[in-house]
């Protein structure tokens, strides 16, 4: 891991679907250690948690996850998330997979609501209920033994040789932009078009890949 990666090491990612059997689009927040290692997601619907998880198993090439935000704690992370959620209204849009805002996580003590925003909070909390255990394993911060593991794990993973071009690398990097992706793949599926995310600063739509660099936390019309 970098230097940035160490000051920023949680992330808002977007997942892009190149299937037929789900929308194109998924957006969510983790550690930039987890992304980069593979992680796409996790969906918890019923609509498509079980689509999910099936092409995920069977069609991993069709897969493709960016990262388009990097922060420094899990709560930002969350923050962020939920910003980018309401933004794109991913619970309503054909475009998601989202079927839940990550809003209702967030606490907004002495903020006053509109009540469009208190619907969505609503809409987005139906049929996703969690146990009270659940509840208290979120909130328990994870130990330093629980860090040393993942960090142990993350440093067992075997390198991958991309039969292309021969490039040698980590898993959840080289998937990216090797394998079936590879630009020697002469079979090499297209590249969907790009996504475009709205700076909540500026209001200037940009695509995700030069959205960090000048908008969100960086934009110049950031009070």
């Amino acid at each position: 891991m970098n230097i940035y990666q160490e000051q920023l090491p949680y992330c808002v990612y977007l997942t892009i679907y190149r299937g037929n059997k789900m929308p194109p689009f998924y957006i969510g927040s983790t550690s930039v250690v987890k992304v980069n290692a593979g992680y796409r997601g996790s969906v918890d619907s019923d609509e498509y948690r079980d689509v999910w998880k099936s092409e995920l198993s069977d069609n991993p090439h069709l897969f493709k996850t960016v990262i388009v935000s990097y922060t420094s704690t899990r709560e930002s992370a969350y923050d962020r998330e939920g910003k980018f959620h309401e933004l794109l209204d991913v619970v309503r849009s054909q475009l998601y997979i989202n079927r839940s805002s990550s809003s209702f996580r967030f606490d907004n003590t002495g903020k006053t609501l509109t009540e469009e925003h208190r619907n969505k909070i609503s809409e987005s909390s139906t049929g996703h209920k969690k146990s009270e255990e659940t509840k208290k394993r979120m909130k328990k911060p994870k130990t330093d033994d629980h860090n040393k593991k993942n960090s142990e794990a993350r440093s067992k993973v075997e390198s991958v040789t991309c039969p292309y071009c021969d490039k040698v690398g980590d898993p959840g990097v080289m998937s990216r932009w090797h394998f079936d992706n590879c630009k020697h793949n002469p079979d090499a599926p297209s590249r969907p078009p790009k996504t475009m995310v709205c700076c909540i600063y500026c209001r200037y739509e940009i695509d995700t890949a030069n959205f960090v660099r000048h908008h969100d936390n960086n934009c110049k019309h950031k009070t």
